[in-house]
């Protein structure tokens, strides 16, 4: 037996979420926040160009809550939830989660348009990895550029993507293996 959220107000693909569902992607999207972001900071002082190692903590553990929750809309509540995070922990910018909105409304568009939401590994590569994780890194040098002004060389910002689209990958194979091993555990 399931209990429900009960949330008034809100579209019924997030309210059908109950209390696993809503725990399981606070404590990912916390994970994201405590865990993935030092390992990411730390990393950049010996690998400047690291923003692969980012992206793909994140697509790992987006494709992790999609996979252990498959309900339509967790991957908008993670997203927002981690951004929240972010948002109270350290100011993060408003910009940023109209830079993720884009994204994450095409990635959860393309989950919640199959029949199955996450049923397989390639779902969940061109949902999660590539409408959102690509998509997101384009988002995240375009604010780079616009905003700060910095102006790298073509070069780099090639490669600096294809290391996102590496991050992606391996974020996604990994989340997904990792997720249903996991989820019988969430049931």
């Amino acid at each position: 037996m399931t209990t429900q959220t009960g949330l008034r107000g809100i579209p019924g693909s997030i309210r059908s979420f109950n209390g696993i569902d809503v725990i399981t992607i606070g404590v990912l999207a916390v994970l994201f926040r405590v865990v993935g972001m030092p390992i990411y900071r730390v990393t950049s002082v010996a690998f400047p160009y690291n923003i692969g190692l980012r992206f793909g903590i994140d697509i790992f553990l987006g494709v992790l809550v999609v996979v252990l929750v498959r309900k339509k809309g967790t991957l908008l509540a993670y997203t927002l939830v981690w951004w929240l995070i972010n948002f109270f922990a350290e100011g993060e910018d408003l910009v940023w989660l109209i830079g993720m909105w884009f994204p994450m409304i095409a990635g959860e568009w393309y989950l919640s348009s199959r029949p199955t939401y996450a049923g397989s590994l390639k779902e969940v590569l061109i949902g999660v990895g590539i409408l959102y994780g690509l998509f997101f890194g384009l988002v995240y040098w375009v604010y780079l550029v616009t905003f700060y002004e910095l102006v790298f060389a073509t070069p780099v910002i090639l490669a600096s993507i294809a290391i996102i689209a590496v991050g992606v990958v391996v974020g996604s194979w990994l989340g997904y293996q990792f997720g249903n091993r996991l989820r019988p555990l969430t049931q």
